[in-house]
């Protein structure tokens, strides 16, 4: 994320620098052979490095001495608990309180957290960082801000443009007034909603709207399941009446797979981590973790039974990015659906292709191969007796070009709705 928003600020006619200690992509950068898969980055980069509005620095601590809003977009890994470390945070902030210590600035500079982070660590160990390196008091001789991104994997330029709401959690009003000032400057509708709120409260609201998004996507895949086996039923009627209520919304309301990705199924266990830290029981945020892991094996039982037990089990996965448009494998429903077909279900192989990733990896675990990649989506069909279509890709619309007469499709977007094999089935018609 942090590439696209320094191009994108610096498109917007700021001096942007970034920084960052991976030397390697530093250089990539600077003698143009870095190459982001976001679309719109390469053209914005090649515009603000010709005007001089972009510098590439591996020095942190300048970088941030010398600037007046510090964003910091540093990794928090998950623990195996499910919480975040911000260990990645922390260095960071050495370092910018390093910088803020060995030149004194004439103006404020304020650090604005935008990794996502656990509620309380802004004002805990990472305000203590910064200060201890700097020898400055937060809120006093430098800002501190929590500004999550709320932006998507093929879409971060649109999502900095034009984004839903901006948050900003902040104590003072200059704090307020300058990072407000900065996001009126880069987004472009002009009418954007900013919310401004304490900093726990914006640490909180980042997570919670990851898990309220895939709170209602279970709900809509819990209902998508009991139509699926109920004869005569179809999801896609049954969610789009309800989505039509307006308390309710259609927008991620529809039967598909789990939500996958580097935030939604990781921001779920770190909020149930952070709920009973504080005594509370995070049933519905548990409820819906579970549902996810049910809805993967059950899948797996729905294609188990259209194979012919007699004959050799041979299945293809079309989709193992974790959604169209990006090439990450992070959090995929397709890794996951193959690694439960080869543990609950005497599978021999799983074959995998996604337009993506050119040629797919094989996937191992310690129990052995549970996925094995294949360079086209010709020799996948060739290869398998059922293909289950994962990540709606508008490359397979290609498979209605090719015989699949003896196939049988599971399809868990609706995607190929008229596609003409064997057997189709749509994930949630009984």
């Amino acid at each position: 994320m942090g590439y696209p928003m320094a191009v994108w600020t610096a498109s917007r006619g700021y001096q942007t620098a970034i920084a960052d200690i991976n030397e390697a992509a530093v250089k990539a950068v600077l003698d143009g052979t870095y190459s982001s898969p976001e679309p719109r980055v390469g053209e914005l980069a090649e515009r603000a490095h010709a005007e001089g509005r972009l510098h590439v620095t591996t020095d942190v601590a300048k970088a941030a001495a010398r600037s007046d809003l510090i964003f910091v977009i540093t990794q928090t890994p998950s623990l195996d608990d499910g919480s975040f470390t911000e260990e990645y945070v922390v260095s960071a902030c050495k370092e910018i309180g390093k910088g803020f210590r060995e030149e004194v600035a004439q103006h404020t500079r304020t650090v604005c957290i935008a990794s996502t982070v656990m509620p309380g660590r802004t004002e805990g160990i990472i305000r203590k960082t910064l200060e201890e390196a700097s020898g400055l008091a937060a809120h006093v001789d430098f800002g501190l801000c929590v500004t999550p991104e709320f932006v998507r994997q093929g879409a971060i330029i649109d999502d900095f443009s034009d984004p839903d709401f901006v948050v900003i959690g902040c104590e003072s009003d200059v704090e307020w007034e300058t990072v407000r000032a900065y996001y009126e400057g880069i987004t472009t509708s002009g009418d954007t909603p900013i919310w401004r709120c304490s900093i726990p409260s914006a640490e909180i609201a980042k997570m919670g709207l990851n898990v309220a998004v895939t709170s209602k996507v279970a709900r809509a895949n819990e209902l998508a399941l009991l139509c699926h086996y109920t004869h005569g039923a179809d999801a896609d009627d049954v969610l789009a009446i309800i989505g039509s209520d307006s308390r309710i919304g259609s927008k991620y309301f529809s039967a598909g797979p789990p939500p996958g990705g580097p935030c939604f199924p990781r921001d779920n266990s770190a909020l149930e981590v952070a709920m009973r830290s504080r005594g509370i029981e995070p049933h519905v945020t548990e409820g819906v973790n579970a549902h996810e892991r049910y809805l993967i094996k059950r899948l797996a039982w729905i294609v188990n039974g259209m194979l012919d037990p007699a004959g050799e089990k041979t299945i293809g996965i079309l989709g193992l990015t974790y959604k169209p448009g990006v090439n990450l494998m992070v959090g995929s429903p397709g890794v996951d659906l193959a690694r439960d077909l080869v543990k609950f279900i005497p599978v021999p192989t799983v074959y995998g292709y996604d337009p993506g990733l050119g040629i797919v990896p094989h996937w191992e675990t310690p129990h052995g191969r549970v996925l094995t990649g294949v360079q086209s989506m010709e020799e996948l069909v060739e290869r398998s007796d059922v293909l289950v279509l994962m990540t709606p890709w508008p490359e397979l619309l290609s498979l209605y070009d090719l015989n699949l007469m003896d196939k049988e499709v599971v399809d868990m977007w609706g995607f190929l709705p008229h596609i003409e094999c064997k057997q189709y089935v749509r994930f949630g018609r009984g």
